[in-house]
Parts: structure tokens; sequence; C-alpha cells
């Protein structure tokens, strides 16, 4: 049943009682405690309700299943093979229906605010849930809200789907989604959107129209104190740090991944040749958790560690048990990260050092031409998957006149392309080997418009629990009396 007030509601929204009906949508309750029911259906069975109350408020049946709005259209698009369309609420579904076109599902619960970190998260169990559904379409138009937790949705929804399958629309002046343009267009409106909906680019020539606008980046801190002026992280990047060595650049590398991992609930996948995971990895991040972290403090806090790390990091070395692995090639390093993105969601990918990988140049491959073709691939892995990539990497050129200085990443074996490449380059260097200070120098920083800008740090290494802290130098002192 839907009450006179629910029907007045949806008709001055553009949408009849036909439709409504057709959608099983409902009414229940009285009065103020009134609410819109949506059922989520499934082969024609309700497996979840999605309640709509007085002030926009909304809430779903406890334990009901993840999925999609008239998920069986999805089944009927595949049937005759139409374009799926994926809208961001179910009045914009409502309003596409409304419009004479079928093939409409609704996300179940909204636009997140910005892109999600864990590739697992329960926010898109939806789509686990219809994998098997989902699969079998040719098509797919996505048509999220006009603002920028809309692209976040389609951002989302292009990386999860495959955007080789993936349209966008584009709504009139004036229209944020389906329903402002069924209110202001009709019915003849919403299927013009539909029609002239975008493939996502392909590689090759484009014009300005086919890219589809992307949400503001998502920026992460590297965790290191007084940082953040200096440099701020994006997903799908590329990060060269270098250092003489001895001087801490490891460290620096091993604190980003133990900071992102334990704020942002990261998996990191460490590409490891020098250093076995355990003991050498496993102690290095216990010290951190145990000595840090609160959460970590009672009597087996050991073990809970120890669970964490396993739960949080996937190394990539040689099995320790047998000689006869395969080389740890750049192509194999990232066939094994693939596997950890898709297995754990991986976000973070550190390769430590780039000097000891076996790197297979071509017959009549330079170094130079090596190591782009080599960066070339980790970016590309890195955009594919927006996973962020850090390489650890030795300057070839330390000694200077008989004397040990500070390189820069020009002097990074291999190439000029580690200056030329980089999203992120940063130098860790310690004036005084005698001393713990390091001073951290971010060299290059790609888009200083948002990304950070060149600058120097200088961080005091704690030896007691691995963590860098800030550094509190005479400079300081002075300018503090």
């Amino acid at each position: 049943m839907i009450n006179e007030p629910t029907e007045k509601f949806f008709e001055s929204r553009g949408i009849d009682m036909e439709t409504l009906i057709s959608s099983g949508i409902y009414t229940e309750g009285s009065g103020s405690s009134t609410s819109i029911v949506f059922p989520f259906l499934e082969l024609g069975q309700v497996v979840a309700r999605k309640f709509r109350g007085k002030d926009k408020k909304f809430w779903q049946d406890k334990g009901g299943k993840k999925t999609f709005w008239n998920a069986d259209a999805i089944d009927a698009a595949v049937e005759y093979d139409k374009p799926l369309i994926i809208t961001e609420g179910e009045i914009d579904a409502l309003s596409v229906l409304e419009a004479g076109y079928s093939y409409v599902v609704s996300v179940p619960d909204g636009a997140p605010q910005q892109a999600i970190d864990d590739a697992g998260s329960v926010k898109f169990d939806y789509i686990k849930n219809n994998i098997f559904r989902l699969d079998k379409l040719r098509h797919i138009i996505l048509a999220a809200d006009a603002d920028n937790p809309g692209k976040v949705l389609n951002n989302e929804l292009q990386w999860r789907l495959g955007s080789h399958r993936c349209k966008f629309v584009t709504y009139p002046d004036g229209c944020k989604d389906f329903n402002d343009v069924l209110m202001k267009f009709g019915a003849v409106g919403v299927r013009e959107v539909i029609d002239s909906a975008k493939d996502y680019p392909v590689k090759g020539l484009y014009t300005m129209a086919d890219f589809p606008d992307l949400p503001t980046p998502t920026l992460y801190s590297t965790g290191l104190p007084w940082m953040d002026e200096y440099i701020q992280l994006e997903l799908g990047r590329f990060m060269v740090l270098s250092g003489v060595p001895g001087h801490g650049k490891s460290e620096v590398a091993d604190n980003i991944a133990y900071n992102l991992a334990q704020k942002h609930g990261w998996h990191c996948c460490i590409a490891t040749f020098e250093n076995p995971p355990k003991p050498h990895w496993r102690d290095k991040l216990l010290r951190k958790l145990l000595d840090c972290d609160p959460k970590f403090a009672k009597a087996d806090r050991k073990l809970d560690g120890e669970q964490w790390i396993e739960d949080q990091f996937q190394f990539i070395c040689q099995n320790p048990l047998s000689d006869d692995d395969d080389d740890l090639t750049i192509e194999r390093i990232i066939e094994l990260a693939e596997i950890s993105v898709i297995r754990r969601g991986t976000k973070v990918l550190i390769l430590d050092p780039w000097n000891e990988i076996e790197h297979q140049k071509a017959h009549g491959e330079t170094e130079t031409d090596y190591t782009s073709r080599a960066i070339r691939k980790l970016k590309r892995f890195a955009r594919s998957y927006d996973v962020l990539v850090i390489v650890v990497a030795h300057p070839s050129k330390m000694n200077f006149g008989g004397e040990i200085k500070r390189p820069h990443l020009y002097d990074i074996s291999g190439s000029a392309n580690w200056y030329n490449k980089a999203d992120y380059g940063v130098i860790v260097w310690r004036p005084d080997i005698n001393t713990n200070v390091a001073e951290i120098h971010i060299s290059k920083v790609k888009n200083q418009d948002y990304m950070g800008k060149p600058g120097m740090v200088e961080l005091e290494y704690d030896t007691t629990t691995g963590k860098y802290c800030h550094h509190v130098s005479v400079r300081d002192m002075k300018s503090a009396i």
C-alpha cells in the first residue's frame, strides 16, 4: 500500500503510481513515523529492505543481503544484451524506469565521500554478491550524481567492473542526477542522456569530451613528523627513495609502510632481497607496534602484534627452503604484486633494494633503456591497480673527490630516469654518521599544486622503537627562546 503523502511526494518528482507499484514500493507506519519502503529483490524474493523516513533519514533491515536495488534487471540486461545502468540512489533508478528503460539498478548505500582504501571493504559487497551476474554484461552505464562523491563512486565502480565495458553519462546544466533530468526535461531528456553516454577512454587519441570528471584527489600523510608540508601521498604514484648505504633509507620506507598500514588499514607487499622477512622485517615492525601502539599493550601483545603483521603484510622473496625459485625479475615481481592486490587489496608495494633485483636486459639494451622500461612497467602497475609503489635505490656515485657528499636523484644507478619519471623523489642523508639524525630531502614532487613541494626536514631515528621522531636542533632551541 502507498499512502497519499507518499504518492504526492513521488508525483512531485515526476514518478507515477504505476512505476511505484511495479517496483514493489510501499509505505509503512503512520503519521510522523511513516516510512517509504524500498524492497530489494533477487529472483523475485525480498532479501533486504531500505527505509526512507522523515527528513531524508535512511536505514535498512539488519542482516539483509547487500545487493543492488532492482537487482534482477542485471539478468534481463544480460538476456537481451542491453547496457545496465547503475545509479547512486533508488529515486534516480525509478526515474530511469519512468522514462521507459528497464535495465537499471541502484547501489544500496549511496556514494562514498572519498576513495575506499581497502579493496576488500564491505562497502562494495553488493558487487561481490552479484559478480557472477555482472561478469556476463557487455556494457555498463555508470550514472552516479554529478558531485564529488558521485565521481568517486563512478571511479570505484569502473575500477571494479572494468573500464573497457563502462560508459559514463553527462547531465544537462543544472542537473545532478536522473531525477533532476526527469523533472526538468521529462522522459525524453532521460533517454537522451542515456543515449549520449560515452565510453571510458581507451589507449590512443582523445578529445577532452572523452574524459569523465575525476574526483578530487585523496591525499595521505607519510606519518613522519613535519613531512606533510612537503609531501602528500597519492595512490597510483611512483616514489624513489635513495641515499648512501647505512643512512636509513630502508628505515624511512618501512616507517611509511607501517604508518599507512596502522592508520589506514592498508595491506603492504614488500619485495625484499637483502633481509629475510623473519626475523628482520618481523622484528622491525614488532618494535614499532609494541612500543608505540596502545592497542598492543596487554599481556599477549606479541602474539597480537605478530597476527597484525600477518594480516597486513606480504613479502616477495626467494623461498628460503628451496634453490629452485624463478629469478625475481621486474616482470615476476609485478606478477606477484598483482596477485597480492587481487587477493588482499594491497595498496603499497616496496622494492628494497633495486640493485638486488634480477635485471634482465634485452639483447643490445643499454642500462638506461632498461631502467626506463622497468620504471614504466612499475608506473603502469601503480596506475592500473591504484597502488603506491616505493623503490629503494642506491646511488652509483657516492665519493666526490675523496669525500662522501649527499647524493642527488641523478646519482642513482641506472640513469636520469629516476629523477625524470618519479612522482616523488626522496633522499635520506646523515650529515654526521655518528648520530641518529637524518635529513629527509624531498627532491621532487610531480604536481606541486597539491602533492607537496621540495624541502627538507630533520628527523631523529629512535633505535628503541624503530621510528623516526622530530629532531630538536640547536637552531630550533634558539628560535624557541
